[in-house]
């Protein structure tokens, strides 16, 4: 179930838009100091209690498909062919409430261009087809927004059942410079994901 969860996102993302040809820029990329996590490019960071734990770099690494043998290549060289890569990757001691930041690489003009709001709204269907297809019961959906450190930013909330639970999930979409940044929290309770995002700051 959890491989599933992490990969919600990236199903997300990945009808969206096509690859632009370029590959990740690791100067996009954030870093993890002990419980803080903080991305400039993005201008977020988090602080997260002892609950948490943030994935490492070789957790991060096999998230995003790099093989064992690759392990010691230099960041660019792992990115070459990489349009889309999992920056940060925490979780609670339960297993269930997860939260991850992930970068795709977009076409300048397609991103200029995107309303996130309404990609989320064109995007829902969608979601929800594939979630039950995939055996999931009782989906719903919600566009809406959320606030992070005072700042308002388009969400897409989705729910459903699984194994007689019921979790939550709400993706956050941020435009940046040839890219769109994705926070996304799961939770076993939709009250959590706003206890979640208050963990979270801008760097201004």
């Amino acid at each position: 179930m959890k491989k599933f969860l992490v990969l919600f996102l990236t199903f997300v993302v990945g009808v969206t838009f096509a690859a632009c040809g370029d590959s990740v820029d690791s100067a996009v990329l954030g870093n993890v100091k002990g419980s803080v996590y903080e991305n400039e490019f993005i201008g977020i960071g988090c602080k997260l209690d002892s609950q948490w734990t943030f994935f490492n770099d070789e957790q991060l690494r096999e998230m995003n498909n790099i093989a064992e043998e690759n392990m010691d290549m230099d960041i660019e060289e792992l990115f070459e062919n990489t349009t889309i890569v999992y920056d940060m990757y925490a979780e609670r001691y339960s297993g269930i409430d997860n939260i991850n930041v992930n970068l795709e690489k977009v076409d300048p003009e397609q991103l200029e261009a995107l309303v996130i709001k309404d990609n989320f709204n064109a995007l829902a269907p969608m979601i929800v087809s594939n979630f039950e297809s995939m055996g999931f019961s009782n989906v719903t959906y919600e566009v809406a927004t959320r606030k992070i450190d005072g700042q308002e930013f388009d969400c897409l909330n989705v729910s459903y059942e699984t194994e007689g639970m019921r979790l939550f999930q709400s993706n956050i979409s941020i435009k940046c410079d040839g890219y769109l940044a994705n926070i996304t929290f799961t939770t076993s309770g939709g009250d959590v994901i706003d206890e979640l995002t208050e963990m979270f700051y801008l760097i201004k």
